[in-house]
């Protein structure tokens, strides 16, 4: 098994986050509380600003998926090199958790870019945001 350890677990994070981007990058998740981006509260106001942030969160996380889907390739060609495959799996780390806070933070720059332009930004206080969704 630890010497296919990198190939499996790259493989099934790049499926995992390529399943979890595409709903998202297709706009087929409704503003909800369990299942997006949501990086800030302005995102839960309007669905303009809910689908620009989820479609381009999506299209990161497939982004990463298709990085792990290439470290996997990578890592079948060292099955049975355990040191590889241990560089395998940190590989697989830095591409997650790079990818994934580099998402957030675009992700919040455009969320924030939105709520300013539609004028939300100065106008509502974040402890009164609950009050206004439906």
């Amino acid at each position: 098994m630890r010497e296919i350890i990198g190939l499996l677990l790259s493989a099934a994070l790049a499926v995992l986050f390529c399943v979890m981007g595409l709903p998202l990058y297709f706009r087929k998740v409704k503003r909800n509380y369990f299942y997006g981006y949501r990086v800030s509260q302005y995102a839960m106001l309007d669905d303009d600003i809910w689908y620009a942030v989820n479609r381009q969160g999506g299209k990161h996380l497939i982004i990463i998926g298709g990085l792990l889907a290439l470290n996997a390739f990578f890592a079948a060609l060292f099955i049975g090199k355990i040191k590889a495959q241990g560089m395998i799996l940190y590989i697989d780390l830095v591409i997650t958790v790079g990818g994934v806070a580099y998402s957030v933070i675009k992700g919040l720059l455009l969320n924030n870019h939105l709520a300013r332009e539609k004028g939300l930004k100065n106008h509502i206080h974040p402890k009164n945001i609950y009050k206004l969704n439906p």
